[in-house]
């Protein structure tokens, strides 16, 4: 697992108000598909973000993927 994950949640409460909760989901369902040791059998994991406009979805994933260096597919 890259140390990094372990630092995720910290990471986005600094850049988010108000995600703490999701911001914690993100790091559990990111550190235990990173932490797999062999290939998914199954299609990548997703995550449905609803709400209005301006919470911070896009933004979450979008510190997510940059801080994991992950690429983001919409």
């Amino acid at each position: 697992i890259p140390k990094e994950v372990k630092k995720l949640a910290k990471y986005l409460n600094t850049k988010l108000i108000g995600q703490e909760a999701v911001a914690d989901l993100l790091q559990q369902e990111m550190t235990q598909f990173l932490s797999k040791t062999e290939p998914a059998k199954k299609e990548p994991m997703y995550k449905i973000f609803a709400g209005f406009p301006g919470i911070g979805k896009s933004e979450l994933i979008n510190q997510t993927g940059a801080f994991l260096e992950l690429p983001i597919v919409r």
